[in-house]
């Protein structure tokens, strides 16, 4: 099939299009000018990349006549950052919206987005597809009004679509996140003091993520698709701070590396779980790594190429 991908150049997208290659599918990566491409550098000549000035070029994008749409790009910029409602609207709303309308106006058959966590109201229950939804910050506002856009065009258009919420992917790669940054410190023995470490949180490793976008794109091509849904992925299991510098501890066979006693940020989250139930039973996966055992694939990974992290 020939499938677009936004964002493929980031962490997810670049793990995904590795995988996407090896079915053989022709995949064009859409990308603004000026984007790093350093994750994807040694597969650029087996993809097509298309970057674009404005939003404006979309229209001649869409000529190649995709057969689908997988759409990871986003932005993410704190509520105080100056521009911040702006740039985050024009990014997760307004980019997608017109993505969407290009795509349902030609022969595109499905659009695959990408959805968080953070659209769920705080529970200490694990959160099902069925739970309230509640932006936790403002990116989460802007995720949920797409949401909606994306539900409208499904219903008056013939577009497939579907969103997989997925809950704190990790992995090699990836962005300078907190499992990134444990990482960093492990590595190259340069001791780190985070918060008091209580967090449980819901890690999902990210080719498992992978492993669901396949799914979902077989899903949503396939006679059993019967219209739009969100769909969570993780892995039903939350892990605390403390336990995976634990973790990473006896993976490194190094002491003292982490110090824990910090104070919470305002407004941290202390417990997100996720039930994934549905996709088990709609799209057919399940995650097949543990928090020790994804964490023990970076480790190996960054011993052999620290200068990524």
């Amino acid at each position: 099939m020939k499938i677009l991908i936004t964002g493929g150049a980031g962490f997810i997208g670049s793990h995904l299009t590795r995988s996407l290659l090896q079915q053989d599918h022709q995949l064009f990566i859409l990308t603004r000018h000026g984007t790093d491409t350093w994750r994807i550098d040694d597969i650029l000549q087996k993809v097509t990349i298309l970057p674009y000035e404005s939003l404006d070029d979309l229209g001649k994008i869409f000529q190649h006549n995709f057969d689908g749409v997988i759409h990871l790009a986003t932005l993410y910029k704190k509520a105080d950052d100056k521009g911040a409602v702006r740039k985050m609207i024009k990014v997760n709303i307004t980019f997608p919206s017109l993505l969407l309308q290009h795509a349902s106006s030609t022969k595109c058959q499905f659009f695959i987005n990408t959805g968080t966590c953070f659209e769920y109201k705080l529970s200490e229950a694990s959160l099902t597809e069925k739970s309230t939804t509640e932006g936790y910050n403002l990116y989460a506002a802007t995720k949920l009004a797409f949401e909606q856009i994306l539900q409208y065009t499904s219903s008056h258009t013939s577009l497939r679509t579907t969103t997989l919420r997925l809950f704190y992917p990790y992995g090699e790669k990836d962005n300078k996140k907190l499992i990134t940054l444990l990482m960093n410190a492990f590595i190259h023995n340069k001791p780190i003091s985070v918060s008091r470490g209580e967090q449980r949180l819901d890690y999902t490793y990210i080719l498992d993520i992978v492993s669901a976008y396949e799914k979902a794109v077989s899903f949503i091509t396939s006679d059993r698709y019967q219209g739009h849904n969100s769909v969570n992925i993780g892995i039903d299991k939350t892990v605390s701070i403390k336990e995976i510098g634990k973790l990473l501890e006896g993976i490194s066979g190094k002491k003292n590396i982490v110090t824990f006693g910090d104070s919470y940020p305002e407004g941290e989250i202390m417990h997100m779980n996720c039930d994934y139930s549905k996709a088990q039973s709609l799209l057919g996966w399940q995650p097949e790594y543990s928090i020790e055992k994804g964490l023990r694939s970076i480790y190996d990974y960054y011993k052999l190429h620290p200068t990524h992290l």
